[in-house]
């Protein structure tokens, strides 16, 4: 890919490809990478039912309500029925998850939990029940969760906390999916549910495709739509023997850096970074193709922020 040196920086070896800035062309011949859409997610309600690939979903309608915040791994499932007849509110959820800030292939062991949380207020003396509730939480093949039976009656609350043990290795995907749901048939239910995850090393995260970290400091998943969007979208090809293509998304036109270090802390490229908007934008990493074999870290830094990933160099 022909790249274009910025002014006074004939010295360095860092290029900018031409690049496209949240959707707005900027250059003439090649675009930034864009990522894979982020999975798909359903809330179905009493008589609604809505799918989408957004961060959040916020859905009410007939006498039910269903919300998912991606970005903070909460949902919320609630029905609410005064008169004789089901009222009915479902969330499901998928995400797209990988472990940053280690080494490409290191093994984790590391916990998934989906702690729900709620209460019913229901009417007694109906026949088929009076309300149910369940919540579950599945990664790739492991999965977990609770169905509160139909029946019971007065009040209660909720108190289901849902765990799974995965053995991933660092920068690998893995899908984590996400459900609850809500029936009264008189009365109210109330559940939310909050996803974490433990146990991982230090300096160690997980961040999702539709913007979620583990680490409040790090980086939003590469996927993230929100204009708020700070961090990696791709790096490539990973493993590298060559130059290295690393594609930033910047929510402001504030100075960033951009630098590379190995695996002692020795930084072996910095890159004092300006664009006159927000966006996307593809920087072309030729140093890697000269970087002996083994693992590296790139940062990225803006107003206060941090991201990390990591690339391997090969022979």
């Amino acid at each position: 890919m022909t790249g274009i040196s910025l002014p006074n920086q004939a010295s360095r070896k860092w290029r900018l490809p031409l690049f496209l800035a949240l959707g707005e062309t900027l250059g003439r011949g090649a675009l930034a990478a864009s990522p894979a859409p982020c999975p798909t997610n359903q809330i179905v309600l009493s008589g609604v039912s809505v799918s989408s690939s957004r961060a959040t979903l916020d859905t009410t309608g007939n006498n039910s309500h269903g919300s998912y915040d991606l970005r903070t791994g909460r949902l919320s499932s609630n029905v609410s029925f005064n008169d004789p007849g089901w009222t009915s509110s479902s969330v499901m959820t998928d995400d797209d998850y990988r472990v940053i800030g280690l080494p490409a292939g290191t093994p984790l062991v590391f916990t998934a939990s989906f702690t729900v949380t709620g209460s019913w207020n229901v009417y007694p003396g109906v026949p088929q029940g009076d309300f149910t509730c369940e919540g579950s939480m599945a990664a790739d093949s492991d999965s977990a969760g609770f169905v509160v039976p139909p029946g019971g009656c007065c009040h209660g609350d909720i108190s289901k906390p849902l765990s799974i043990s995965l053995h991933r290795t660092a920068q690998d995907h893995f899908h984590v999916r996400l459900r609850l749901a809500s029936q009264a048939y008189r009365g109210r239910v109330d559940e939310s549910g909050l996803l974490e995850f433990a146990g991982l090393p230090v300096g160690a995260a997980v961040v999702s495709c539709q913007g979620y970290a583990s680490d409040p400091t790090v980086a939003v998943g590469p996927g993230s739509a929100t204009s708020s969007a700070f961090g990696f979208a791709e790096i490539h090809p990973n493993p590298t023997s060559i130059a290295l293509a690393v594609t930033i998304r910047l929510p402001a036109s504030t100075p960033a850096r951009l630098m590379a270090f190995d695996l002692q802390g020795r930084r072996l490229a910095s890159r004092n970074l300006r664009f006159a908007r927000a966006g996307s934008y593809t920087l072309q990493l030729e140093e890697a193709g000269t970087f002996p074999p083994g693992f590296y870290t790139v940062r990225l830094e803006q107003a206060g922020r941090s991201a990390t990933t990591t690339f391997t160099v090969v022979r």
